[in-house]
């Protein structure tokens, strides 16, 4: 999803969002110093996979995936991060630039609710929205919140 067409769906659904331009990220430590936040306001996208099939997992930038909370949720096997070119294959972008509506089975880890926004890419790593967080995941369609993630140590 480009940025015109992000802009369009967030004003079809009365959306409030900001959009800041920046130098490209590529990680959580420069998308922070970019955008000047903390990486627990950082929201970073990533793709995974198990035997049923890829989803996205949305969490805060100083978090990392909790494998085993994420398969139990999906109904068990082993879950892992899909791979760059695994990425490119089914979301059209790169990995860093992949974002909330890339892909339709999303698992949203419950410290995202804290948030007063969530940023995301519209699939252009040198563009950021901040859209407010409560409207962003009303338009995920097929969405699962819970703890699927761990503090990082």
């Amino acid at each position: 999803m480009n940025e015109t067409q992000l802009e369009s769906i967030l004003k079809e659904n009365d959306a409030s969002y900001e959009i800041k331009r920046h130098k490209p990220v590529f990680n959580i430590h420069e998308a922070c110093l970019e955008l000047g936040i903390k990486p627990e306001d950082e929201v970073k996208n990533l793709l995974m996979k198990d035997s049923k099939g890829f989803f996205l997992l949305i969490a805060c930038g100083n978090t990392k995936a909790d494998f085993s909370a994420l398969s139990k949720a999906r109904g068990g096997g082993k879950v892992s991060l899909a791979s760059a070119e695994e990425v490119k294959q089914n979301t059209g972008v790169d990995v860093g630039s992949v974002n909330l509506f890339s892909y339709p089975v999303v698992f949203v880890d419950e410290r995202i609710l804290s948030l007063k926004t969530v940023n995301t890419h519209p699939d252009d790593n040198s563009v950021t929205f901040f859209i407010e967080t409560s409207k962003a995941l009303g338009l995920l369609k097929e969405k699962t919140i819970g703890s699927f993630c761990k503090e990082k140590t």
